[in-house]
């Protein structure tokens, strides 16, 4: 038996009959009756699977033309835009954003280290990925004392007690 947490009368089905109302719907969040209670689990683990061909076709939107595992939606980029329009939030804080409120894929979530950023725009490149150098997605902190960048030059022979005017910048 299975429980949909998204559909409008929350009506418990037959796996098939899940997966059938569910073709649409593919990142709706399903819950499994295990005998005791109702716990998670996906689409994907009941049998609703998509071939690369079907993505577009759902507006759904690679983030690779290679063999792409992620994927977002129309609306999620329309989402985006508006609001780093509005807002200039962060690529990342909206990835995290998102991660916590769907985790139906039933695939495992991305690790992104911290000096990556998702809008690198890597996924396009030939070779992707693989043609990095080290350091070519490091962001650099915008309030940190970076010299050449964000301190004037001659900033060491500055005298120590006037070297704390850079900190208040």
């Amino acid at each position: 038996l299975f429980l949909c947490e998204e559909c409008f009368g929350r009506d418990i089905l037959c796996q098939k009959c899940c997966v059938d109302c569910h073709k649409c719907f593919p990142l709706h969040v399903i819950n499994k009756w295990n005998s005791q209670y109702f716990e998670h689990t996906s689409l994907k683990d009941i049998g609703l699977f998509s071939h690369r061909q079907q993505l577009l076709h759902c507006d759904w939107f690679p983030s690779t033309v290679h063999q792409s595992q992620t994927v977002c939606t129309r609306r999620v980029l329309e989402h985006f835009l508006l609001l780093t329009w509005f807002s200039k939030v962060s690529t990342f804080a909206y990835y995290q954003t998102l991660e916590h409120l769907t985790d139906n894929t039933g695939i495992s979530v991305p690790k992104v280290s911290g000096h990556l950023s998702l809008d690198t725009g890597r996924g396009h490149v030939e070779n992707g990925i693989a043609s990095l150098q080290p350091g070519d997605l490091v962001l650099h902190c915008p309030a940190c004392l970076q010299p050449g960048i964000n301190l004037p030059r001659g900033w060491e022979t500055i005298d120590a007690s006037l070297k704390c005017v850079f900190f208040l910048l």
